[in-house]
């Protein structure tokens, strides 16, 4: 396995997520006793932010969400890391 290139940067943004909506089904109980009363809406949005799961390669940059990052890292370079003790 190759080494770590020496010019290839890093950059780890929190901020690259993707909104995820998900209609959920609504349980009698709640479609019965919460306020305001509308029983007959069977289901309920939900919004969740999750990782973005993409690598951006902008010239020797890679740009990426830190947990898409660390996948990256340990799927291309984990063999190596793992030998040198820097993995655990």
């Amino acid at each position: 396995m190759t080494p770590l290139p020496w010019f290839l940067h890093l950059l780890a943004s929190p901020a690259l997520t993707i909104t995820v909506t998900e209609h959920v089904p609504r349980a009698w109980r709640e479609r019965l006793l919460t306020w305001p009363w509308r029983p007959w809406q069977a289901t309920r949005t939900v919004t969740r932010t999750e990782p973005h799961p993409a690598v951006l390669w902008i010239g020797n940059t890679v740009v990426g969400h830190p947990a898409t990052l660390w996948k990256f890292l340990t799927a291309r370079y984990g063999a190596q890391l793992r030998a040198e003790g820097r993995l655990n």
